[in-house]
């Protein structure tokens, strides 16, 4: 994130993610998933960091730990109801 910037990196890492997100979905054998699934992980982490990055930049001192306790607590909001819904539409559909 550093090497290449805050912004570019979180936009790089959106589009890896997104590709691999649908070729995944399309993999025609477990191989050429786990590979997406892995580069899925990298490119997560370096959006965590880029956004951490970015957010620590940006937002002025006198509220950065506000603003970090914040993109802490929507991280964790976002592990537990991403889980919960997910399994609402596999039951329903």
């Amino acid at each position: 994130a550093q090497r290449f910037g805050e912004r570019r990196s979180l936009v790089w890492s959106l589009v890896l993610d997104a590709v691999c997100m649908l070729t995944a979905a399309l993999a025609p054998n477990v191989l050429v998933l786990g590979a997406a699934v892995l580069v899925m992980g990298l490119s997560g982490a370096v959006l965590t960091i880029a956004r951490q990055a970015f957010l620590t930049e940006f937002v002025p001192l006198a509220f950065r730990a506000r603003a970090m306790s914040s993109l802490g607590g929507v991280f964790r909001i976002g592990a537990l109801a991403g889980p919960l819904l997910g399994a609402v539409v596999v039951t329903v559909f």
